[in-house]
């Protein structure tokens, strides 16, 4: 038993040197590969992956140009929100101008309360004289003066009664008080005198507050048609970035796996991940070489991409070649994916359809080249 342990853990030990020595050396990688007879394929593959660092290099230059778009951007938000900050001093400046307008309201009814009180006193005293030799009135008069005191704070309705009231009462003492019609009558006068002084001070008043009224809604009107312009002009520059993005991958032909990730990205950016990157990640599994085309650490995105399946038994190979990828993840990670991607660049149309069907099946989000075109 000590000698087959001892010779299983020669055995791991020259294999663990073994692919150190595959990762770390070149030239013993290419030996290896020509004894094996693959040195073409890696030779064409090390071009392969020259030339793809040539594509992520222009790529990254295409990257540049869109985050200077992106500062536009920025300075655009940052503009909106110097309109914002305009917008709240406007309406701070209006609140401190209806708080003006309250405290006059305020002092403006702090005196109508003393004319009426003064009013009061001096009819108070009026029913005092009165009732030393007209007893018989003094029902009337108590009924005058609380028509009054209620009148009072109605003053817009009460004019007309108070008026009728008064001359039913200079009426009813004509008879025998005539000595009582004039301070009578002076006190009508004055009362609407008063009246109508209140009446044109409030009228004033509601011009005054109604013109501001219009002066704010006519400037909330216009701020608000700048908000709108500028918003357009922010969906312009957004379809002239997609434009140009197409224009460009068109011109430089990024390959399907990197038009793919790319469209991931975006994807990502549009759930709240604005940060994060999506690339093709190789790991050792089990002493076995894992490729994974679509990979994404934070958030965890699994994916990968074909460029053809042209029937149902090439379609049910790739969903389970990406549940397999998936539950290898999920054991290296020590959690599930929170996207799980299968890309097809061309595909018949009824394929598609049952791709779509098992999918949905096994929860992975299907993209076709198509979607991925129209959204980049």
């Amino acid at each position: 038993m000590l000698a087959g342990s001892g010779s299983d853990n020669v055995m791991e030990s020259l294999k663990r040197e073994f692919l150190e020595l595959l990762d770390r050396d070149l030239e013993f990688r290419y030996a290896v590969a020509g004894y094996l007879g693959l040195s073409e394929i890696l030779k064409r593959l090390d071009a392969l992956a020259e030339e793809q660092i040539k594509l992520r290099e222009e790529q990254t230059k295409i990257w540049s140009e869109i985050e200077k778009i992106y500062s536009e951007i920025k300075m655009l938000r940052e503009e909106q929100t110097r309109l914002a900050e305009e917008q709240a001093r406007l309406r701070e400046d209006m609140n401190a101008g209806f708080k003006r307008h309250d405290e006059e309201l305020i002092r403006l009814r702090e005196d109508m309360v003393t004319g009426f009180r003064r009013h009061d006193e001096e009819i108070a005293k009026l029913r005092e004289d009165m009732v030393a030799g007209f007893k018989r009135y003094d029902e009337e008069l108590i009924r005058l003066r609380e028509d009054m005191v209620t009148g009072f704070k109605r003053h817009d309705e009460i004019l007309e009664r108070h008026a009728q009231e008064i001359m039913r009462l200079r009426e009813d003492m004509n008879a025998g008080f005539k000595r009582y019609d004039e301070e009578l009558i002076r006190l009508r006068e004055d009362m609407v005198t008063g009246f109508r002084r209140h009446d044109e001070e409030i009228a004033k008043l509601r011009e005054d507050m109604v013109a501001g009224f219009r002066r704010h809604d006519e400037e909330f009107t216009r701020i608000w048609e700048e908000i709108r312009a500028l918003r357009m002009s922010q969906d312009r520059l957004w379809r002239y970035v997609r434009d140009g993005f197409r224009d460009l991958r068109r011109a430089i032909g990024i390959a399907f796996e990197d038009y793919a990730r790319s469209f991931i990205e975006f994807h990502l950016d549009e759930m709240g991940y604005p940060e994060a990157s999506v690339e093709k990640k190789i790991l050792i599994h089990e002493g076995k070489l894992l490729e994974i085309n679509i990979f994404c650490e934070e958030p965890l995105v699994v994916g990968e991409t074909t460029l053809t399946i042209r029937d149902t038994v090439e379609a049910e190979r790739e969903i389970e070649k990406i549940l397999e990828r998936t539950k290898i993840i999920e054991e290296i990670f020590k959690k599930k994916p929170i996207l799980t991607v299968l890309a097809v660049s061309h595909t018949p149309p009824n394929i598609a359809e049952i791709l779509k069907r098992l999918a949905e099946k096994h929860n992975i989000k299907l993209i076709l080249r198509k979607e991925i075109e129209e959204h980049l």
